[in-house]
Formats: structure tokens, C-alpha cells, sequence
């Protein structure tokens, strides 16, 4: 078991998923993103853990500051813009690769509802995501040589 200096019960746990979703829900709210998000997690059926929900609604939020901030010509430097579209569509892959290939630190759980069961997604999936589509992130993939034609990465000894 890895140990992280710190200790964490249940309770600190829920209030910690609790106060991150509450975050998350207040950023869809102010960019006016709130159905786009709830619709992409509808279709595919998988719950977001408030960890993964504020890092992917987070990580949007700063791309469209940052895409308003160069349009205004506040920000004259850095990377050209990147078109919603292809941040939607980047979105939408990370979410479809959480809710097929989950991580190993996922919940066991699926949250039910009137539309039927939906599986749990942790951060540990949405960095799985990241590294399956796109890119090696240490510590929570290992090192990848190159793409497969199905666009998943495989380890250096050829295992994906």
C-alpha cells in the first residue's frame, strides 16, 4: 500500500468529493457549459468521482480563459488557438476512454438513477484516459514508445 503522509477517512473522503463537485458544478454554471457536461456523462452512462468532474471542467475553463484572453489580445504569446470544437472533441474522447477502460483505483461501485446504472470514474481514469489516447504521464502510466494505429499507446516491452 502506498502511503502519502497523510491520513484520510471515509467522512473527509465524501466531504472532499462533496465540496469538488459543488466547484465543478459552479464552473459549468459561469461558463454556461452545465448541459454540455451533464449531456456527455448522460450519453455515456459513467458518474464522475469530484476529483475527475473539477479536473476536466477545470481544464476547460482555463482553455476558454485563455482562448478569450488571446482574442482580446491580452495575451500576445504562448501556443495559437485551439478551436472549442477540438476541445469539446478531446473532452468527449476522455470521457468515452474513462467509461471503457476503467482504472484499477475505481470505485466498485455504479450509481443508479431513472436512466439506468452508470459506472464510477475516479481521477485515476481520467489520467488513464490521457495516457491511452494521447501521452505518457508519470507516475500514473508508464513509459510509452509510440502509437498504435489504434491510437492506444503501448509500454516500452510492447504490452499495453
Amino acid at each position: 500500500m502506498v502511503q502519502f503522509g497523510f491520513d484520510i477517512n471515509a467522512t473527509q473522503y465524501e466531504n472532499m468529493q462533496s465540496r469538488l463537485t459543488q466547484l465543478a458544478f459552479e464552473l459549468k454554471n459561469e461558463m454556461g457549459s452545465e448541459d454540455y457536461f451533464d449531456g456527455l456523462l448522460r450519453d455515456r452512462m459513467v458518474a464522475l468521482s469530484g476529483g475527475a468532474l473539477i479536473t476536466l471542467v477545470a481544464s476547460y475553463y482555463e482553455l476558454s480563459y485563455a482562448q478569450r484572453m488571446r482574442q482580446e489580445s491580452i495575451a500576445t504569446s504562448g501556443p495559437e488557438p485551439v478551436e472549442d470544437s477540438v476541445v469539446r472533441r478531446s473532452i468527449e474522447t476522455l470521457v468515452e476512454a474513462m467509461g471503457e477502460d476503467p482504472a484499477p483505483t475505481d470505485p466498485q461501485e455504479t450509481a443508479h438513477d431513472h436512466s439506468g446504472s452508470w459506472q464510477v470514474r475516479n481521477l485515476g481514469s481520467f489520467f488513464r484516459a490521457i495516457w491511452r489516447k494521447w501521452c505518457n504521464v508519470p507516475p500514473f502510466c508508464s513509459e510509452t514508445d509510440e502509437d498504435t494505429d489504434d491510437g492506444v499507446q503501448s509500454y516500452a516491452d510492447g504490452s499495453a
